[in-house]
């Protein structure tokens, strides 16, 4: 009999531990839940005080005029008027004052950098749509840096960039080639048959062609000839519209025809009757030469 009241006591010891276990376990749930309510409060308390908060005073003068200028719902950031005045701070401080921007407008940078580009690159990056890097002395290598934060561009105006080759055209084609549908190239010195080859996917392995493609200008680019044409007609880009070969005394028929064959969809070949007299004129003075020379 007593052994059997001692096995009763610890059961019910037992079950009075457990009772008062999960009591306790209980209690620490509801103060776990009143200091989530109270710092949730909190943060949402000072979320209310920073939107209500006024404009940061503290911005840079510089910085404030740019802002201004873009409508409460815009997405066109032209720094152009102000670009070559503004240091690296104040470019980094102008993107992040307008995350809503998707078109970039930077044409006739003077002091281009890499570290530059990359702020608009992290900034904007994400939704860049456009961006107009003409008339600068923008790198292959700043173009690669440039475009290895890319994931939206459709739109990339290269004119008149005296540095821009293969290597930037390769990097551009590699990071943007899914979303790429107008390229200007023109008068880009180093730009050659084989720039357009990247474009057009018969460059490197594998190959990348921008099939979106719909615009593309080389107009003023002597290194361009008959092969670019060729690689932008070989089936890589059946989206594309337009070309701009004005100024490219390398392009003959042969180019013409096999671009005009391989792109169903184009609707402009722009001067391309003067390239061909410009061509047939040439060979015209050297057979004249020749005749002379004998």
């Amino acid at each position: 009999m007593a052994k059997r009241l001692k096995r009763l006591d610890k059961r019910e010891n037992r079950t009075l531990n457990l009772m008062s276990m999960a009591r306790e376990e209980r209690r620490l749930h509801r103060e776990d839940n009143a200091m989530e309510f109270y710092f949730g409060r909190v943060l949402a308390e000072r979320m209310m005080a920073a939107e209500s908060r006024p404009p940061d005073v503290s911005m840079p003068e510089r910085v404030r005029d740019v802002v201004a200028t873009i409508p409460p719902h815009g997405n066109v950031l032209d720094l152009r008027p102000h670009i070559n005045e503004m240091s690296e701070a104040e470019l980094w401080s102008t993107v992040n004052a307008c995350p809503q921007a998707t078109h970039v407008l930077t044409s006739g940078w003077t002091w281009v950098t890499d570290k530059a580009l990359r702020s608009l690159a992290v900034g904007l990056g994400e939704r860049l749509e456009l961006v107009d890097l003409s008339e600068t002395q923008v790198t292959d290598e700043m173009v690669a840096v440039f475009a290895s934060r890319l994931f939206a561009l459709h739109t990339a105006k290269l004119a008149g960039c005296p540095l821009v080759g293969q290597s930037g055209l390769r990097a551009l084609c590699a990071n943007c080639n899914a979303s790429l549908t107008a390229v200007d190239l023109s008068k880009c010195a180093r730009v050659d048959s084989e720039c357009l080859g990247w474009l057009g996917g018969t460059e490197g392995y594998p190959p990348r062609p921008c099939r979106k493609l719909a615009s593309v200008s080389c107009a003023g680019c002597p290194r361009v000839g008959d092969k670019g044409l060729l690689s932008l007609g070989g089936g890589g880009c059946p989206n594309l519209k337009f070309v701009n070969m004005s100024d490219c005394p390398g392009i003959t028929n042969r180019g013409l025809v096999g671009l005009t064959r391989g792109c169903t969809k184009l609707r402009v070949k722009k001067h391309t009757r003067t390239h061909t007299s410009h061509a047939t004129e040439g060979r015209k003075r050297e057979r004249g030469r020749g005749r002379v020379g004998n």
